[in-house]
């Protein structure tokens, strides 16, 4: 059996986006009881997510006296949408806004913030890739 472990310290973006692709089919089991059919997290609205846990944490680190729906209103700002836009490379502004509609229908998020379901505190986990050759 191989082991591969990634270094992700320091690099809190990148642990996301780690996290969520290794949990991506408990996420895609998720998505879809919530939705009634079968629905996958897509590479777009996964890195979405990754930037929002990532934000969500960076605050909280910040500011640790905000409430989560303080540290969500802040998130949901046009300044933090055009940030995330940015990040991704969108061209044009509204497409952020759609994908945050998409993942509101999807349950990820909620009127109030990030569906707790895909939060993880990052002081409590790693991550750890195991590959079985045969």
């Amino acid at each position: 059996m191989a082991t591969e472990t990634f270094n992700l310290s320091g690099d809190m973006l990148k642990f996301f986006v780690y996290y969520l692709t290794v949990k991506k089919p408990v996420f895609n089991k998720i998505i879809s009881s919530y939705m009634g059919s079968k629905t996958n997290l897509t590479d777009v609205p996964l890195k979405i997510l990754a930037y929002l846990l990532y934000l969500d944490h960076k605050i909280n680190q910040e500011d640790p006296s905000l409430s989560e729906e303080e540290r969500w209103r802040i998130i949901d700002s046009k300044d933090y949408r055009d940030h995330i836009a940015d990040k991704l490379g969108f061209q044009y502004r509204n497409r952020i806004n759609n994908y945050f509609s998409k993942m509101r229908k999807m349950g990820i998020i909620l009127d109030n913030g990030i569906n707790n379901y895909f939060k993880v505190d990052p002081g409590d986990v790693s991550v750890t890739y195991k590959i079985n050759l045969k």
